[in-house]
């Protein structure tokens, strides 16, 4: 098993994502957690919240929030859980509704951060690795 680099160590932390979480979640297994990582910036969930949202759709926003809810806490994202917890428990109680400005406005925030911290830490490593690569 690789070990995940420092660098994306570091840019991770510095985002407040809890890679201790992370990797337990994902039964000690760094790869996956890598991978997983990984998949989140082509996460739809949050998308689909919006979209529910906007549709009045209330019990599949609600869905699609418990989803990135536990995706986030897996990936050791866990202000972002809290926050996708927030917006559910306002939805069950019906508090904020009908477009709950305050929840989203916290989940949309903190969701771009995480996502744009994660591609930023696999983009540079990414590049650094092609740049070590020689050339043929």
């Amino acid at each position: 098993m690789k070990k995940m680099d420092n660098r994306v160590k570091e840019i991770l932390c510095n985002s407040v994502i809890h890679i201790d979480i992370g990797k337990r979640r994902s039964a000690g297994d760094e790869d996956l957690y890598e991978k997983n990582l990984r998949a989140f910036v082509n996460d739809h969930d949050y998308g689909s919240i919006v979209s529910a949202l906007q549709n009045s759709n209330f019990y599949l926003a609600e869905r699609y929030s418990q989803r990135l809810k536990i995706k986030s806490y897996n990936l050791g994202m866990v202000r972002l859980a809290k926050y996708c917890d927030t917006l559910c428990v306002a939805m069950q109680s019906g508090r904020g509704a009908p477009d709950y400005t305050e929840e989203m406005k916290d989940v949309t925030t903190l969701y771009g951060m995480m996502k744009e911290c994660v591609g930023r830490a696999f983009l540079e490593t990414s590049a650094r690795t092609e740049k070590a690569r020689p050339k043929n």
